[in-house]
């Protein structure tokens, strides 16, 4: 199944929360699916273009250690993560 983390409403600062997805995982795994996760958005905290822009320079730096807080909660128990990469604008 394809969970989508919105970084966005999960990071409303630099500690983001997995407490939304962690039951959704938990409940995958249970039933035997495969769980993608779909990171994407950038909190407003960090670019104030707008959620759909992707950082830049040192912003891209701590988008990437926003991301890494969901690999580091939920490691192999997801079998891929897809990151967000293109502004719909």
């Amino acid at each position: 199944i394809g969970v989508t983390a919105d970084l966005r409403w999960l990071c409303p600062t630099r500690t983001c929360t997995t407490d939304p997805l962690e039951p959704v995982v938990d409940r995958a795994l249970e039933q035997g699916l495969v769980v993608y996760l779909h990171v994407n958005s950038t909190p407003a905290w960090l670019d104030g273009r707008g959620r759909w822009y992707g950082p830049t320079g040192e912003d891209a730096v701590t988008w990437a250690g926003l991301f890494a807080q969901f690999v580091e909660r939920f490691g192999t128990d997801v079998v891929g993560y897809e990151v967000w990469n293109e502004p719909n604008n």
